[in-house]
């Protein structure tokens, strides 16, 4: 079979470029299958508001950054990620799985000396303003909580879930304890039912299937969004809860009118042409693929220049 190719002038260019490139989103998954499976605890060290806030290292990547701390508690040292099944019942981090497994979740339980928070800080680089968020995950429970006394109900423990951006001022050093967070009742891990005695239970308990859904946002590229699952320190034996298998989608709310200006100076200039110069290669999706040919190339050279002056 004989193939044709088919060459656009670049006066034709523009018209089918703006449609191609406004179709940027922003994704991100999470396993947590990273976490330690095995070994003594980690040390979770930095330099946060709150004393001892700092990086989940091994869970830390592609633009994401997890950290954990301390909110409240008696303890002054430092927090640790402890390798659990559910078996721990001091105030901890936890990477909860059966013993030896490699598929772990992230999770905490709380005590008097230490309640922790844990969460994540997102970027938006899509070159977007993004709109509507979606979270998804599996809540999971890997100790009952457990009654005060023989004849008590028990308390429901919560891990409560709440998020913010950093254009209304919140920050990576302080997002773990700012009350300027928004609550979302749909993120909230709620635990499953106690052990009816005064002693836990040990082991994993499927709780739900999370969606959170925040509209109305205005996400814009560069800033960071952040999510937040907090503990709080609850009568008897505590729970110990986790989340697993995180996917967050986020689309478009403004449609970039101008994707030529790649450096979001407001004009498309010789700025942009090096910024396209720089990322030549094979790129499907990227901003600076801009006639969606899954290459940086030339064509998109030319559509800078063919879209050169004040964005409007």
């Amino acid at each position: 079979m004989k193939h044709t190719t088919a060459k656009m002038s670049l006066l034709s260019m523009p018209l089918f470029l703006a449609s191609v490139a406004c179709a940027q989103a922003f994704t991100y998954n999470q396993s947590f299958d990273t976490l330690p499976s095995s070994g003594a605890a980690t040390e979770i060290t930095g330099t946060g508001a709150i004393t001892m806030q700092g990086a989940l290292a091994a869970i830390s990547t592609n633009g994401a950054a997890w950290q954990a701390t301390r909110v409240v508690g008696s303890g002054s040292t430092v927090v640790k990620l402890n390798v659990d099944t559910g078996s721990g019942n001091s105030g901890a981090m936890g990477s909860y799985g059966a013993a030896a497994s490699t598929n772990r979740s992230l999770g905490c339980i709380a005590s008097g000396t230490t309640v922790p928070a844990f969460g994540v800080g997102l970027t938006n680089n899509t070159g977007s303003i993004l709109g509507t968020v979606t979270i998804q995950f599996k809540a999971q429970q890997w100790r009952s909580p457990s009654n005060s006394t023989a004849t008590s109900l028990g308390v429901v423990n919560t891990l409560k879930f709440a998020y913010g951006l950093s254009s209304n001022g919140i920050t990576s050093d302080k997002f773990l304890s700012a009350a300027a967070m928004l609550s979302d009742d749909n993120g909230n891990v709620v635990s499953g039912p106690t052990s009816g005695t005064t002693v836990s239970t040990v082991g994993l308990v499927p709780l739900s299937n999370n969606s959170v859904t925040l509209t109305g946002l205005t996400w814009n590229n560069g800033d960071v969004l952040y999510l937040r699952w907090q503990d709080t320190n609850d009568t008897a034996n505590d729970a110990a809860l986790a989340i697993d298998d995180l996917a967050i989608t986020a689309d478009i709310a403004v449609e970039n009118t101008c994707p030529a200006d790649l450096d979001f100076s407001s004009a498309v200039d010789s700025g942009d042409v090096g910024i396209v110069l720089l990322d030549t290669g094979p790129c499907a999706g990227c901003p600076t693929d801009l006639d969606g040919s899954g290459e940086v190339d030339s064509g998109d050279v030319g559509f800078v220049l063919l879209n050169s002056g004040p964005c409007q």
